[in-house]
């Protein structure tokens, strides 16, 4: 009884207790084996089905891989969405790091 009044409050408000890397994965993110990201990285979730990361990727925190630039939303009316693919054996900071935006 306390879980399915459990499950039910959940989806009532809206509550994913699922973690925003496992979201992102449920959305089509391609991840490749022994990959380390770490806390407070942001992964684009509503857009995760363009983005590939490649085996043996490090993404320190703060990192933000985003497959869309809303910059030009207001200005445009439209937002620019592409695909987005960090390689393999990548170390990544916050504010720089390797990967292709194609």
């Amino acid at each position: 009884m306390k879980y399915s009044l459990y499950r039910f409050l959940r989806k009532v408000l809206g509550i994913d207790d699922r973690s925003r890397l496992q979201r992102s994965i449920d959305n089509g993110l391609k991840i490749g084996k022994d990959h380390n990201i770490q806390e407070e990285c942001i992964i684009d979730v509503s857009h995760a089905f363009l983005i590939e990361i490649g085996d043996s990727v490090t993404l320190a925190p703060r990192v933000h891989i985003l497959a869309h630039d809303a910059s030009t939303k207001r200005i445009l009316g439209y937002t620019r969405i592409a695909p987005v693919s960090i390689g393999r054996n990548v170390f990544s900071v916050a504010g720089g790091g390797n990967f292709t935006w194609g």
